[in-house]
């Protein structure tokens, strides 16, 4: 099972600055790890399960907000609803980082949004007040009109502004604070979708049309690791979501993977993760 982290496509209607997304899903959410340039506010109701942003895993209940920057990877994992009555809802809000660039030029109003959106770039999970308030505005969103749905929005956002008890996710994120380089875009969706593969800096640095000196500098700059500590946090982000669903033996899943041992898959692991597959499957199944 290889996991495919995808561009997802965001599309915003003409008449519109912002896009909208009301989903109600009647089976789970799956795991679907994807990213896309527009900052994403996302409300989940009447689901508990776990949440993965960048190298974050942590499980989420029913009233889960969160606030995620521009290509920060993600997703909701869940088959347990909180009422089985009703549907896995989520209420998701797109917007683009030009869009609250513009709203904070012409509104010096809503400056309280500025280090928030920085901090978005490592994922912010909010406090049970602040999702408590936001959450019937976000639901009533659904029946609003167009320029109700705005006013909303901006009430949202000022909401979270004011929330003092919020905390980011990420523990390292590789476009963080810098510019990505497009040359390197190729390399990583070719990394996400072979990480369980050999891999050759040689071979990675024709395709992003470097020599391999300039490369590896170019791809530290961005990742804050090595090609190969990339491939590591790969190959264990996808690791910990199968323990976490625990289908498969721990060494089915070291080789799944990509991890020529259970020992090296068991090392890497603990170095990483501050503990043995084990010990954190016992600790998320429970």
């Amino acid at each position: 099972m290889v996991m495919k982290p995808y561009l997802e496509k965001i599309v915003i209607d003409a008449n519109n600055s912002w896009a909208l997304h009301l989903e109600d899903r009647v089976d789970n959410m799956p795991f679907e790890w994807h990213h896309h340039p527009e900052l994403e506010l996302t409300l989940t109701i009447n689901s508990r399960g776990h949440r993965y942003v960048g190298d974050s895993i942590e499980r989420y209940e029913d009233g889960d907000l969160v606030l995620l920057g521009a290509n920060v990877p993600h997703t909701w994992c869940s088959n347990e609803k909180i009422d089985p009555e009703l549907p896995f809802m989520v209420r998701v809000c797109w917007f683009s980082e030009t869009w609250i660039g513009d709203l904070l030029r012409l509104f010096p109003e809503l400056r309280r949004l500025k280090p928030l959106m920085k901090k978005a770039r490592s994922g912010i999970v909010f406090s049970a007040k602040t999702a408590t308030t936001v959450r019937p505005l976000m639901e009533k969103l659904k029946s609003q009109r167009e320029d109700e749905r705005l006013i909303s929005l901006l009430t949202i956002l000022r909401c979270l502004s004011l929330d003092t008890n919020y905390r980011t996710l990420i523990v390292s994120d590789r476009k963080q604070d810098i510019e990505p380089e497009p040359r390197l875009a190729a390399v990583f969706d070719y990394l996400h979708k072979f990480y369980t593969e050999p891999i050759s800096i040689e071979e990675l640095a024709e395709m992003a049309f470097m020599s391999p000196a300039a490369f590896h500098r170019n791809f530290r700059r961005q990742t804050k690791t090595t090609p190969f500590g990339y491939v590591s946090r790969l190959k264990l982000g996808r690791a910990s979501a199968l323990l976490i669903e625990g289908e498969l033996r721990i060494n089915a899943i070291a080789s799944t993977v990509g991890y020529a041992s259970l020992a090296q898959f068991n090392k890497e692991f603990k170095r990483l993760k501050g503990m043995t597959p084990r010990e954190f499957a016992l600790q998320y199944r429970g």
